[in-house]
């Protein structure tokens, strides 16, 4: 099962990473007393206060992308099965976001199922705390430490604010006039396409990579939650010195994309004579060890596993290809290729897909293959114009890294397609939708405008023979225009 997104012309497996390239200033900082909509974090008005930035949406639509995202992460990584573990972190989280400032979002708190030291927010407040970072903590006000800066990304509305940049710096003024024009209530509109959009999974909003104004800000932040709600704030940069001896040769990833360490310590122990700190401030409790040591005491759980189940029922097989056949040409007269007639044809711009009937379709996840192939070019980077080999290793470290479940099967091999060189590689992997083990083919070339052109062959490993014909036809009638 694959899943098939468009982000101008470039085209990922299951999800589309946003890459954010560009600098914009962020949200403001605000002195001592400041007024407004945010009054800050409690308690904490000597110490500098930050407001949301630029958004084309709402905090309630915040809520409804968070939540959206939220079911396809719980979908994707495996919850701890623990009610004490979970309950524990419910409490901590409730008495920080007590304390967060700007909108009274409806914070959840879990705990995922992995070693990987790290935690990370979705807009509106869904938080996940990861079994390592548990783990790893000295005591509960590091803990506490890490939950403050993730509660701060999300109420200081960082996710939508990148998102609403990004989409400024792509689409132009015009389209986020049009979207801030649009009714918060009106799904139909482009405000609720938007927000559909960012919820249906096509966006990895759980990865997504904050800049180092972003990370500050969060810091920053998370330290006054931290002393509003009764912790000890010195942890959070003793924390940072923890990561940094775990880290080894490999920084933990909680480290990555983020301020220097030692600027982060410098610049939080600078911060933490301005705060207002509890004389009784909290730094660990019994309460942390007993959890901590719980989990210490349970078998690991390796951090690339991701928990997606076998589908709960049986998935009907779609008919099988008909041996009749249509030829269609792509939208912009690019190549032509014959598939079989019973075959569905759904088109997103250039990019096509053809499938059986019930193997392809759009969900919350965004467009789900099964069986079938799916059709595109990419926008090849300057020094891969030119290259297929290195073109066609690059695309598809993208697209399995985009699909943990896959893993490539064999060495890409030579070939021809529609009279041009190419290249072809099988992957295969355990359909999340299927449960049943699933060998795909990307087939690449390289065309005369100098984009990547591939063709991804999808089917099941049992029935591959009943596709087999099908997918050699479809690779022998593609001819390229020009």
């Amino acid at each position: 099962m694959l899943h098939y997104g468009k982000k101008e012309d470039r085209i990922f497996i299951r999800f589309i990473t946003l890459a954010l390239g560009f600098s914009f200033a962020l949200s403001g900082c605000r002195g001592p007393g400041s007024g407004g909509q945010n009054e800050g974090v409690p308690s904490q008005k000597q110490a500098p206060q930050f407001k949301p930035g630029f958004n084309l949406l709402s905090p309630q639509q915040d809520v409804e992308i968070g939540r959206r995202n939220a079911m396809q992460v719980e979908r994707q990584m495996r919850m701890l099965a623990d009610t004490e573990v979970q309950g524990y972190i419910r409490n901590i989280g409730a008495k920080l976001s007590a304390k967060a400032p700007g909108e009274k979002f409806p914070y959840q708190f879990k705990v995922v199922e992995t070693k990987e030291v790290n935690a990370f927010a979705l807009p509106g407040g869904f938080l996940y705390v990861n079994r390592g970072l548990i783990e790893a903590a000295q005591n509960e006000a590091e803990l506490a430490g890490v939950m403050a800066h993730e509660i701060s990304h999300a109420a200081l509305r960082h996710g939508t604010n990148q998102i609403s940049k990004q989409m400024v710096a792509e689409k132009g003024l015009g389209i986020a006039a049009a979207i801030l024009g649009g009714s918060d209530d009106n799904q139909s509109g482009l405000s609720g396409q938007l927000v559909a959009m960012l919820g249906s999974g096509a966006l990895n909003l759980a990865f997504l990579k904050f800049g180092r104004t972003a990370e500050k800000q969060a810091d920053i932040t998370g330290a006054e939650i931290m002393a509003a709600a009764g912790y000890d704030p010195h942890a959070m940069p003793a924390f940072f010195q923890t990561l940094l001896k775990l880290g080894g040769p490999r920084p933990p990833e909680m480290l990555s994309d983020h301020p220097d360490p030692g600027n982060r310590v410098q610049y939080l122990n600078e911060l933490i004579p301005k705060l207002s700190v509890s004389p009784n401030a909290v730094a660990d409790t019994p309460a942390f060890q007993q959890v901590r040591a719980k989990l210490r005491g349970m078998p690991a759980v390796d951090s690339r596993q991701l928990a997606r189940q076998p589908a709960p029922t049986e998935v009907a097989r779609p008919e099988p290809p008909s041996s009749q056949v249509a030829k269609l040409t792509a939208p912009d007269g690019s190549y032509q290729i014959e598939i079989p007639s019973n075959w569905q044809q759904i088109t997103d711009g250039d990019h096509l897909v053809f499938a059986p009937k019930n193997a392809a379709g759009k969900t919350e996840e965004g467009l789900v293959v099964t069986h079938g192939m799916f059709i595109g070019t990419f926008d090849l980077p300057q020094q891969l114009k030119g290259n297929l080999g290195e073109a066609t290793k690059a695309f598809i470290k993208l697209q399995l890294e985009s699909n943990p479940e896959m893993q490539q099967q064999d060495d890409i091999k030579q070939t021809t397609l529609g009279g041009r060189a190419a290249l072809y590689s099988p992957v295969g992997g355990t359909s999340p939708i299927t449960g049943r083990p699933e060998r795909d083919v990307i087939v690449t070339t390289i065309l005369p405008n100098g984009r990547l052109f591939y063709l991804v062959l999808i089917s099941p490993v049992d029935e591959a023979q009943t596709y087999s014909g099908a997918f050699e036809h479809a690779l022998g009638s593609i001819r390229f225009a020009g």
